[in-house]
C-alpha cells in the first residue's frame, strides 16, 4: 500500500506542476519583477541550491558505488556533477552579476544554461536506454568522469573566452530567438524520450520510477524557458522552481538506490537470515540422527535433541567443550581411535565413521554408531566449522547378529537336506539298478519264451492261443518301453549339464531319418528350418528332439499328407522354438495334463505309448531353466513351444 501511495504521490506532483504551468500561461503572466535586485538574489539562491543538489547526486552516486551496482548510477552522478558546474557558470553569467572573465549577459548565461540542460537530458536518455547492469571493468567510471569533465571544460572555454561564437539567445523587449527556442525543444524532446523509456521499464527497475517523475518535471521546466520574454518574468522563475524540484527528485532516487536501498536490503537479509536460522534450527531438532556442530577448534557449538539422547550430554553442559571429550570413539576392541573431527579439520574433507565404531556415552555405556564428519567452508573456501553426524546402529547390529544366526541355521539345514538328498539319490540309483537288471531279466524271459512258443508251437495252438501270445509279446514290449522311459526320466534329475553350442537343425534331420527308416511305408513331410542353434546339453537336447518329433510322428499316424515342422519365432524379443504337426491334436483345456508322467489324452488302442515322453521333455527344459507350453485343436494338430535361456533374438 505504501509503494502504491508513493507512486501516486509522484504522479500527482507532475500533474499539479502541469496544471500550475497551464494556469500561469492562461493568465498571460509575462510581467517581469519591477526590480532586478529582487529577482537576482532569488535566482542565485535557486541555482546554488540546484548546484548543491547536483553535487550531492555526484557524491552519493560516486562513493556508494560497488561492483554489484548498475553503471547507470555512475553515469548520472558524473553527468550531474558537470551539470552543476555548468549551472555555476550560468549563475555567475546571469544578467546583473559581476564580470566572470567576460561581462555577464543574457546570451552568455543562456549558453551555459542550455549546455547543462542538453547534458542532463542526454544523460537521462542514455540511462533510460542502457541496461541496469554493472560496468564490465571497474576502471570505466574514471574514464566516464574524465570525459564529462573534458566536455565541461570545453563549454567553459567557449563561453568565457570566445563569447562571439555564441549566437543570440534573447532580444530585450522582443523575447527569445528561434535558436534558443529550438534548443529548448530539443532538450524537451530528449527528456520526453527518456521519460518514455523510464515508463516502459518502471516495473522492472525501482530507480526508473523516480527518474520518470524527474524527467517529467524537467520537461515542464524547459517549457517554461520557451515562454518567457524577460529574464526576470514569472515563467523564468517557475522554470527555475521546476528545475530545483527535478534535481531534488533525482537526488532522492540516487540516495534511495545507493544509500537507503542497501540498508533496506540489509534489513530484509537479516530477516531472511533469521528465518533461515529458525528453519535450520527446527530442521536440526527434527533430524533423527545425532547432529553436533563445532568451531574451527573442535569445540561444541550446537547439538540437536537426538545427540543429547544418544550421549547423555545437554547443550548447556557441552557447549564450548572439545568434541573428543564429549564424544569419544573406539573400535570393537575398545582401542581409542583418532576423533574424526580432528582429522576432518586437518584434511578439510568428509571423514566417514564406520568399521565397527563405538561411542562412549556420558553414562559409561558403549553405543555402536556410524556417521561422518564434514567441514563447513565459507564462500572463499575458508574453514569456519565442522558438522558431526552420528547414527545409533544398535538395532542394526542386533539384526545382523540374528541374521548371522539364521544363516548358520540355514546352512546347517541345507547341509542336512543335502545329506538326505544324497541318500535319496543313492536309493534312486539302487532302484534304477534293480529295475535295469532285476526287472528286465524276468521280462526278457517272458518275452523270449513267448517268441519261442509263437515260432515253434504256433501250429499246435488255435487262433485264440496265438492271439494270447501276441498280446503277451506286446505287453512285454510296452513294459520294456515304460522301463526305458522311467530310467531316462530318473537320470534327467542327476548328472551335470555340459552346455555347448548345438545345431538343432542337424540333430532334427537325423531324428527324422531314423523315424522314416522305422516306418518306410509312411509318407510324412518334415519341414526343418536351417541354422537353428541353441546353447544346452547336447545329449539332453537330442532326447528332447527325439521325444517331440517322435510324439508328432506318432500322432500323425492316421493323417494323410502328414506334415511335421521344426522352427523358431520371436515372442517379446525372446527366441522360441516350436515343433508343429497336423495330427489329431487335443483340446486346449487339457493342455496342463500333457507333461505329467503317465498322463495320456488318447486311448492305447489308437496310439500306443507310455505317457513318459512329454514328461521327459518338460524335465529337460526345467534342467535348462527354460519354459515349455503347448497349443492344440482336435483334428487340426498340435504345437509345442519351448524356450532355452541365453537364446534371444
Amino acid at each position: 500500500m505504501k509503494k502504491v501511495f508513493q507512486v501516486d504521490w509522484d504522479y500527482g506532483l507532475v500533474i499539479g506542476a502541469a496544471l500550475l504551468l497551464l494556469l500561469v500561461d492562461l493568465t498571460q503572466a509575462h510581467t517581469p519583477f519591477e526590480q532586478l535586485v529582487v529577482f537576482l538574489p532569488l535566482h542565485t539562491f535557486m541555482e546554488i541550491f540546484a548546484l548543491v543538489v547536483a553535487c550531492l547526486i555526484f557524491g552519493v552516486g560516486w562513493h556508494a558505488y560497488s561492483e554489484e551496482r548498475s553503471g547507470n548510477t555512475i553515469l548520472l552522478a558524473c553527468a550531474f556533477l558537470c551539470v552543476g558546474l555548468l549551472d555555476f557558470a550560468h549563475t555567475l553569467s546571469y544578467k546583473g552579476m559581476p564580470d566572470f572573465v567576460t561581462p555577464a549577459g543574457p546570451d552568455k548565461g543562456i549558453f551555459f544554461w542550455l549546455a547543462g540542460r542538453l547534458l542532463g537530458a542526454a544523460a537521462l536518455l542514455t540511462v533510460s536506454l542502457y541496461p541496469w547492469r554493472p560496468f564490465r571493468r571497474p576502471q570505466s567510471r574514471y574514464c566516464l568522469l574524465v570525459g564529462f569533465l573534458l566536455f565541461t571544460a570545453a563549454i567553459y572555454w567557449v563561453g568565457l573566452y570566445h563569447p562571439a561564437w555564441i549566437p543570440p539567445m534573447l532580444v530585450e523587449g522582443q523575447g527569445l530567438t528561434p535558436t534558443k527556442i529550438g534548443l529548448e525543444y530539443l532538450v524537451i524532446t530528449l527528456l520526453l524520450m527518456a521519460a518514455l523509456g523510464f515508463f516502459r521499464t518502471r516495473s522492472a527497475q525501482t530507480e526508473t520510477r523516480g527518474l520518470l517523475v524527474a524527467a517529467s518535471i524537467s520537461v515542464l521546466s524547459e517549457l517554461c524557458f520557451t515562454l518567457y520574454v524577460n529574464v526576470s518574468d514569472v515563467f523564468n522563475l517557475l522554470g527555475h522552481i521546476y528545475k530545483v524540484m527535478a534535481y531534488a527528485l533525482l537526488y532522492r532516487t540516487i540516495f534511495v538506490g545507493s544509500v537507503r536501498a542497501p540498508f533496506i536490503r540489509l534489513a530484509v537479509s537479516r530477516d531472511e537470515i533469521w528465518q533461515e536460522k529458525e528453519r535450520a534450527q527446527i530442521t536440526l531438532k527434527s533430524i533423527g540422527d545425532a547432529v553436533i556442530t563445532a568451531d574451527v577448534d573442535g569445540r561444541v557449538e550446537n547439538m540437536n535433541d537426538a545427540a543429547e539422547a544418544l550421549t547423555g550430554w545437554t547443550l548447556a553442559d557441552g557447549a564450548g567443550r572439545p568434541l573428543e571429550q564429549l564424544f569419544p570413539l573406539a573400535d570393537d576392541d575398545v582401542a581409542t581411535r583418532e576423533n574424526p573431527v580432528k582429522r576432518c579439520l586437518r584434511e578439510l574433507r568428509v571423514i566417514a565413521i564406520a568399521d565397527n565404531a563405538r561411542l562412549g556415552a556420558k553414562s559409561g555405556s558403549i553405543v555402536p554408531v556410524e556417521g561422518s564428519a564434514a567441514p563447513v567452508l565459507d564462500r572463499q573456501g575458508r574453514l569456519i566449522g565442522v558438522v558431526l553426524v552420528l547414527r545409533d546402529i544398535s538395532q542394526h547390529k542386533q539384526l545382523e547378529a540374528q541374521l548371522r544366526n539364521l544363516n548358520s541355521e540355514l546352512e546347517q539345514r541345507v547341509s542336512e537336506r543335502t545329506t538326505q538328498l544324497q541318500a535319496a539319490n543313492r536309493e534312486l540309483e539302487a532302484f534304477s539298478y534293480s529295475v535295469s537288471h532285476d526287472l528286465r531279466a524276468p521280462l526278457r524271459s517272458v518275452n523270449g519264451f513267448s517268441q519261442l512258443l509263437l515260432s515253434h508251437c504256433a501250429e499246435t495252438l488255435d487262433d485264440k492261443g496265438r492271439d494270447y501270445l501276441r498280446r503277451i509279446l506286446a505287453a512285454t514290449q510296452r513294459m520294456g518301453d515304460l522301463i526305458d522311459g522311467l530310467l531316462q526320466l530318473s537320470r534327467l534329475g542327476r548328472g551335470e549339464l555340459r552346455s555347448s553350442r548345438c545345431d538343432l537343425s542337424a540333430m532334427a534331420r537325423a531324428v527324422a531319418d531314423n523315424l522314416r527308416q522305422s516306418a518306410p511305408q509312411r509318407r510324412v513331410e518334415f519341414v526343418i528350418e536351417d541354422d537353428l542353434w541353441a546353447d544346452g546339453d547336447r545329449g539332453l537336447l537330442q532326447a528332447l528332439l527325439e521325444n517331440l518329433l517322435g510324439n508328432a510322428w506318432k500322432f500323425t499316424g492316421h493323417t494323410e499328407n502328414a506334415r511335421i515342422a521344426l522352427g523358431a519365432c520371436s515372442v517379446d524379443g525372446r527366441r522360441v522354438y516350436y515343433v508343429r504337426d497336423n495330427g489329431v491334436g487335443f483340446k486346449q483345456e487339457y493342455a496342463h495334463k500333457l507333461f505329467a508322467p503317465f498322463q495320456r489324452l488318447h486311448d492305447d488302442s489308437q496310439f500306443e505309448g507310455s505317457g513318459i515322453g512329454l514328461a521327459t521333455v518338460q524335465r529337460i527344459i526345467q534342467r535348462h531353466g527354460g519354459s515349455l507350453w503347448a497349443e492344440g485343436s482336435p483334428g487340426i494338430g498340435a504345437a509345442f513351444y519351448f524356450e532355452l535361456p541365453g537364446n534371444r533374438e
